[in-house]
């Protein structure tokens, strides 16, 4: 086990490193360290018990927290490495009322077992998309022949690629100027170019679990056959109550809360508001952008 570094986030370095016997422990597993829905989840889970704990009085001191990597290194030819990453959100998120401090450690996973994550909290970064600063230009997530080498990825459905292509010709049909957003970025470029779009137009993967937490308008495509695309579908909304409401109401099915047992109850939190459970309101879906209905979604969604 070696330790690699450790973040005081909204506190003081007192010199106190939290240890994998005395702390929250988030264990990255093989197959998932380089994926910004792994970092986003793990991430969120630290500071949404950190806030809830804090905010009731439970816990008047730093929240203590470990992350094992299994290998700190970058993806197939990235500029920056998965540990860049996860320290640039974590720096990121709004903190924790009475902060938290995270050991970041290195250790490899023998054991093939995959680590259960979740995206049904969506934590806030300090910087917020503003309609009012939005420049004139869209974010679009990379999906091209070359992802479709990737195993495990949406990228990787060559029916992607199609949908991609379609989606620029309309782009371009329309006049509205688009600029690329991939893993083959650097993260604080990628935060950059979303807080300055109009929008973000992604599959539910990648970029699109950092859209979230940015507040940006985020329109999702993707095949309704692949499971991976399931919570893109569009107009799939589902009938729930929302928190404190008796009756129930249409919320669209997203990528964020796909594992959690209702789309109304996603874990939110503001300053204001504090810790809330609400809708994911940022996000909207056109399926495969094939049917006139996915195409007056998109075009609705970018004229307005």
């Amino acid at each position: 086990m070696k330790h690699v570094e450790t973040l005081y986030i909204n506190c003081e370095d007192n010199g106190h490193m939290p240890r994998l016997n005395n702390s929250h422990v988030q264990r990255l597993d093989q197959y998932n360290y380089h994926a910004y829905s792994i970092f986003v989840s793990h991430i969120s889970n630290i500071f949404f018990n950190a806030q809830n704990l804090q905010s009731e009085g439970i816990l008047n001191e730093p929240y203590c927290a470990s992350i094992v990597i299994p290998k700190v290194e970058s993806f197939k030819g990235q500029f920056e490495d998965n540990l860049t990453r996860i320290k640039y959100i974590a720096n990121n998120f709004v903190p924790p009322k009475n902060g938290v401090i995270i050991s970041l450690y290195e250790h490899w996973q023998d054991n093939k077992v995959l680590t259960p994550y979740n995206t049904s909290i969506v934590w806030p970064y300090k910087k917020q998309w503003d309609k009012e600063n939005a420049k004139d230009y869209v974010c679009l997530q990379t999906v091209t022949e070359k992802n479709t080498e990737h195993k495990g990825s949406y990228a990787k459905n060559a029916e992607a690629v199609e949908e991609y292509k379609r989606i620029v010709n309309e782009l371009n049909t329309l006049g509205i100027e688009y600029k690329n957003v991939s893993y083959d970025m650097r993260i604080d470029s990628v935060f950059k170019l979303l807080l300055s779009s109009r929008a973000l137009i992604s599959y539910s993967g990648a970029t699109y679990y950092l859209a979230g937490g940015l507040n940006v308008p985020t329109i999702a495509f993707g095949n309704e056959h692949s499971n991976f695309m399931e919570h893109t579908i569009t107009d799939n909304y589902t009938k729930v109550k929302l928190q404190g409401s008796k009756e129930l109401v249409d919320v669209l099915k997203t990528g964020w809360g796909k594992e959690w047992s209702h789309q109304g109850k996603i874990i939110h939190y503001n300053k204001e508001k504090g810790i809330t459970n609400e809708p994911q309101r940022n996000t909207i879906n056109i399926g495969s952008l094939i049917t006139d209905r996915d195409y007056e979604i998109l075009r609705t969604s970018l004229i307005r």
